[in-house]
């Protein structure tokens, strides 16, 4: 009984020392750059426009699309569909990020304008910042394994590695755009590398 109880104390330390040193690392992240993903072809695929994003898919990454708020969120489940392994895209205006968080003070002394200044300043440490540290959680910084910057012409994307299942995020910022577009999800480095390859920025007029 003895062993069985010190074994089990044992894993229990083990565990805990686990969980604080990936808090602590994910606390410490920073922003990485890193190439954009090269350009390749892409069949049997399908060519999805989400307002101005356009992309080609594989065909054996979707299973069903879910078009949600008149277009501004689009649902992508994979083949192997009901499952919680998909991933959602969203459009973010202004309102609900820059302007939002300016208007809850949460900009105070980071020297913030734009979209891509925001998540340049996410990838700082917090230091003594208690505006950036709040802003990092509200991102989810706090549990991230990596957070990476890619760009290609008027385009930023920052991925979000979580530690947590299921809950990767990217952004992309467009130049002279105000609205940010946003997947959440299970990311795949396979999804990653589709949408940035083949991505291109259409107007909506071009549709």
């Amino acid at each position: 009984m003895d062993i069985k109880r010190s074994f089990g104390k044992l894993a229990w330390l083990l565990f805990l020392s686990l969980f604080l040193s990936q808090s602590l690392a994910a606390k410490e992240i920073t922003l990485e750059e890193i190439p954009w993903p090269t350009e390749r072809e892409c069949e049997p695929c399908v060519t999805i426009q989400f307002m101005t994003m356009e992309m080609r898919l594989p065909l054996n990454l979707i299973g069903k699309l879910h078009v949600i708020n008149s277009g501004t969120n689009l649902h992508i489940l994979p083949p192997s569909y009901p499952s919680q392994n998909s991933v959602l895209f969203l459009a973010i205006p202004p309102e609900k990020l820059l302007t939002l968080f300016e208007s809850n003070g949460l900009l105070d002394g980071l020297n913030i304008n734009t979209n891509e200044e925001f998540f340049d300043a996410l990838g700082a440490r917090p230091s003594e910042n208690e505006s950036l540290a709040a802003l990092r959680q509200i991102k989810d910084l706090d549990i991230a394994s990596q957070y990476t910057k890619t760009s290609k012409d008027s385009v930023h994307a920052y991925r979000i590695q979580s530690v947590q299942p299921n809950n990767d995020t990217i952004y992309f910022v467009i130049d002279d755009e105000e609205i940010v577009y946003m997947i959440a999800g299970e990311i795949t480095e396979e999804l990653y590398e589709a949408v940035l390859s083949n991505l291109h920025i259409k107007p909506w007029s071009s549709y």
